[in-house]
């Protein structure tokens, strides 16, 4: 019981600045939400952002989450899984983010992968809603201001 979908963009610049970019915490508030997916307001951690790091985000609605560095190969990928609270955790047993960067002709190409995880079969149709219709169009609202930021 899985929730998953991709999106592709464009950036310019190279896929080691793309890369920074998504690794500079205060570029983080640029993710907006949508409706009532929360935003951004500020993540934080101890030292640089590195494998195994453990980011604090605090989220416009006042919400706290972590997300967790799992992956973290400059220039090319970078993969996280969020640390989910109430009451999104009630929802959802687990959101995962993978990052691909690749050079293309414009400049970066950037493919993020997102797999949600539903608590249950009763909670499914909530999980669907946020992760079939709203946070996809949290992230392409986001994947636009990347790029513009980038340029």
């Amino acid at each position: 019981m899985l929730i998953q979908f991709s999106t592709e963009s464009n950036a310019p610049g190279s896929p080691e600045a793309a890369f920074a970019f998504i690794c500079d915490l205060t570029r983080w508030p640029l993710f907006t939400g949508y409706g009532p997916l929360p935003g951004i307001v500020e993540a934080t951690v101890e030292g640089a952002v590195t494998l195994g790091s453990r980011i604090r985000v605090r989220n416009t609605d006042g919400s706290v989450h972590h997300e967790v560095v799992e992956r973290f190969e400059p220039g090319r990928r970078y993969t996280i899984r969020m640390e989910l609270n109430p009451p999104v955790s009630y929802v959802m047993a687990s959101i995962e983010e993978d990052v691909e960067l690749t050079a293309a002709a414009s400049g970066t190409r950037i493919r993020r992968t997102f797999v949600l995880r539903p608590r249950s079969w009763f909670t499914a149709p909530i999980a669907w809603l946020f992760g079939g219709v709203l946070l996809p169009r949290a992230v392409a609202r986001h994947n636009a201001r990347m790029a513009a930021a980038l340029a």
